[in-house]
């Protein structure tokens, strides 16, 4: 499919028209792995590929080149934000879309998140709206 194709179509409907679409979620909590996995899959047929730390999502993300990553800030092995520089270094993965995820997410953390390379920051609990919201802003 060409670019413009995704620029006139929302999300949703690509991602039902689209299966190839690839979404990375780094996150270490087996509940909200759980929550994702049901909301993308039952309600989207699609599944988002997991990883539970940083340095997993690195591996992934080089390998799959995805079209956008949910990253967790908090994560053990390598924390969100040093994931975030790392593949924002990198050639192949600099323009991927970076989506931070916290429960804690003040203004000047906010900053501080963006400031490292993610794209925006969404708080947890997520939710459906919100992260499609988020996928149309920033997958294109």
């Amino acid at each position: 499919l060409q670019m413009s194709y995704y620029k006139k179509k929302p999300i949703k409907t690509i991602i039902k028209e689209n299966k190839k679409f690839k979404i990375v979620i780094a996150e270490d909590n087996e509940n909200n792995i759980m929550t994702i996995k049901i909301m993308f899959n039952k309600i989207y047929g699609i599944e988002p590929i997991f990883v539970k730390n940083g340095k997993e999502c690195l591996d992934i993300v080089e390998k799959e080149l995805p079209d956008i990553v949910f990253m967790d800030i908090q994560m053990p092995v390598m924390d969100g934000i040093e994931a975030t520089q790392y593949l924002k270094k990198r050639k192949n993965t600099k323009d991927i879309p970076v989506i931070g995820v916290t429960a804690y997410a003040y203004q000047d953390e906010i900053e501080k998140f963006k400031k490292v390379g993610m794209e925006d920051v969404l708080t947890k609990p997520l939710k459906m709206d919100r992260i499609i919201e988020t996928m149309n802003k920033y997958i294109i």
